[in-house]
């Protein structure tokens, strides 16, 4: 069982995590303590460096010698490749219609409960084509136009848009193994 001691969760700033964990580090039955933040915007760049080589040389174990530490960052989801959210009509123009790259355009509206349940599924799978395709999110309250020139009546709504041209639609929340499907179809049209 793990000794609740040696975990610390701090939601303060770095500095005050910084000054907690020095004083908490001072027992010398701890044999390593893990640091959690989650706040890592600091107003000053200073204050996460200074907080980075706390961490770095600050782990004592119950020998006194140095624990070795590496500090990096961590991420838990898919990397999120060529993911971007349409801002403006010509936006839409530059990014998507004049592009060579196939785009998949998801039309969604953030009240809309199958488009929040559609974005992870088709992101993480936009994902895993590592660059191939690219996903435009084009929210259809902000840009009714768009969503009329494409005749988007409900969401959500997938189309697959290659050199201005819409090439494959799929409507409504679809399952992961179709979505991968179809998104694998639209590059191999590319090939």
């Amino acid at each position: 069982m793990r000794d609740p001691s040696n975990v610390h969760l701090f939601h303060n700033t770095p500095s005050e995590a910084a000054n907690r964990f020095i004083r908490s580090s001072s027992s010398p039955s701890s044999q390593f303590r893990i640091l959690f933040f989650y706040q890592l915007n600091t107003s000053s760049p200073g204050e996460m460096n200074s907080l980075t080589r706390l961490i770095a040389f600050r782990g004592a174990s119950t020998s006194g010698g140095l624990l070795s530490a590496v500090v990096r960052p961590l991420s838990t989801g898919q990397p999120r490749f060529c993911v971007f959210k349409i801002q403006s009509p010509q936006e839409f123009q530059e990014k998507v219609k004049d592009s060579k790259d196939p785009i998949i355009v998801d039309f969604f509206a953030t009240w809309c409960g199958p488009c929040r349940m559609l974005t992870p599924r088709i992101e993480s799978i936009i994902g895993e084509q590592k660059g191939r395709v690219k996903l435009a999110k084009v929210d259809i309250d902000e840009h009714t136009d768009l969503a009329l020139d494409y005749e988007v009546a409900s969401v959500p709504v997938l189309l697959a848009i290659r050199n201005g041209k819409v090439e494959q639609r799929l409507v409504g929340l679809q399952d992961t193994d179709k979505l991968r499907n179809w998104v694998e179809k639209v590059v191999k049209n590319e090939q």
